[in-house]
């Protein structure tokens, strides 16, 4: 019984998750994020944040381009 209600709940969970995540990809379809460095340019912050911009956008739903 428990087995039921456990896979049941994960397949409830589970098309909760794709039905955000197709509203996500919407919201940040042809968006801009900005990324702000309190640091120099060349600077290590600096480098650690184009690093991250770079495959940053690949991750969030609807891949967004990313500024720093």
């Amino acid at each position: 019984m428990r087995i039921h209600l456990t896979i049941g709940l994960l397949a409830v969970l589970a098309m909760l998750s794709n039905s955000s995540q197709a509203a996500e990809a919407e919201f940040y379809k042809g968006k801009t994020i900005t990324i702000m460095g309190g640091y120099g340019v060349g600077g290590g912050y600096d480098i650690y944040a184009r690093l991250l911009a770079r495959h940053l956008a690949s991750h969030i739903p609807g891949q967004p381009s990313i500024v720093v």
